[in-house]
């Protein structure tokens, strides 16, 4: 797999991802200026959020993405979560100075008090895809997001990739200061991996259909019995909203409920 940003390969051994060689040779010129550029989700959650005289604001809650906005696969940060006290507030990414561990500096001075509030297609990475399930479409897996590869672009910050090496729960596990040094990661790239969302309440969107026809039947079926009831109802409707694979299933539907996958519930038929 490719970053297709800097051309870099990204697969799913472990590499480091701060643009240091992970044996101790030098990165190309063309691709340092990415690998420089990219963050964890874990490294900047909770970091204080300063204006542009360097006033702290509040503290970094989440950061928020679009999945449906095109930009080659990999989706834009439209805005962050501040938390001010007891209150949420929405910053436009179009503000943000800059981002980076411990330091996340806006262009304004002041902020908008208004109460956050969700918009149609958006998703928060921290609270709908941080620790939970994705499938990996390139190894017909299911695979758990243990941390996010954010990258900067030309045109702003945008979801790069997932980690989902284990040791990657020590960033949401150990405080900022303890944490050992987990420059490598198991990076999987973002264009091969599809989130659920059908507990995210603003982003009504099914899995994109392209995605699970890269998938062979008996994989798609493996992904269903291997998933939460939950996960495996989102999988089959986006089944279901295509005929070649609607086909498929009622092809190797269940026949009775002694063989029905414990995922699948009271979809199987006896």
């Amino acid at each position: 797999m490719e970053d297709r940003f800097s051309g870099r390969r990204m697969s799913d051994k472990n590499e480091h991802v701060d643009g240091r060689p992970a044996s101790g040779g030098s990165t190309a010129s063309g691709d340092s200026h990415h690998e420089k550029r990219r963050l964890m989700l874990t490294q900047i959650l909770r970091s204080p959020v300063l204006s542009q005289a360097g006033e702290e604001l509040g503290r970094l809650e989440d950061l928020i993405v679009k999945l449906d906005s095109g930009g080659g696969g990999y989706p834009p940060v439209t805005g962050i979560k501040v938390r001010i006290g007891d209150r949420e507030v929405f910053v436009n990414g179009k503000s943000i100075e800059k981002l980076a561990p411990g330091d996340v500096r806006l262009k304004t001075q002041t902020l908008d008090t208004g109460a956050f509030q969700r918009r149609p297609g958006e998703v928060l990475l921290a609270a709908d895809v941080l620790g939970r399930h994705l499938v990996d479409v390139a190894r017909g897996r299911i695979v758990q997001a243990n941390d996010l590869v954010l990258a900067h672009v030309d045109d702003g910050w945008r979801l790069l990739g997932v980690d989902r090496s284990p040791r990657a729960m020590l960033r949401r596990l150990v405080p900022r200061r303890g944490r050992p040094d987990l420059r490598k990661h198991a990076i999987l790239d973002w264009k091969d991996v599809q989130p659920f969302v059908g507990h995210v309440p603003t982003a009504k969107l099914l899995m994109p259909l392209q995605r699970l026809r890269r998938l062979h039947p008996a994989q798609i079926a493996d992904l269903v019995e291997g998933a939460t009831h939950d996960e495996g109802e989102e999988i089959l409707d986006a089944v279901e909203s295509d005929v070649e694979l609607t086909a498929w299933r009622r092809t190797t539907r269940p026949t009775s409920s002694a063989s029905c996958p414990r995922s699948v519930g009271s979809r199987c038929s006896t």
